[in-house]
């Protein structure tokens, strides 16, 4: 299945821009397929764990279930818009304020 994909992906690449692929894309494809058959199983699985958990917990506790993942999800939405970004940028700039402060604090005692 890994190979269809890959060989799938390589062919529509291959279509549209003309030219054979080189060595670096082609690994990328290679993992890129890894990453497309990792969703499917995921979604595969999502899909059977909903199933079975509405039938296993009945509709008030299900209901209760799916508005806390909900609520989750809603909160990857903020993700996927960069605030993970800003959050590491932010404590990599107040490390080094704190680094930078360090330094200065030791070179004035040495004096």
């Amino acid at each position: 299945m890994k190979n269809l994909v890959e060989k799938t992906i390589i062919n529509i690449q291959e279509r549209i821009f003309w030219e054979r692929i080189t060595p670096s894309v082609e690994l990328f494809i290679k993992n890129l397929s890894y990453v497309v058959i990792g969703y499917g199983v995921v979604a595969f699985s999502v899909f059977v764990f909903q199933i079975l958990g509405g039938r296993m917990l009945g509709p008030i506790e299900y209901g209760k279930y799916v508005l806390i993942d909900s609520l989750s999800l809603f909160s990857y939405f903020f993700m996927l818009l960069g605030i993970n970004t800003a959050v590491e940028k932010c404590i990599k700039h107040s490390i080094c304020q704190k680094r930078n402060l360090m330094e200065a604090r030791d070179k004035n005692f040495r004096l």
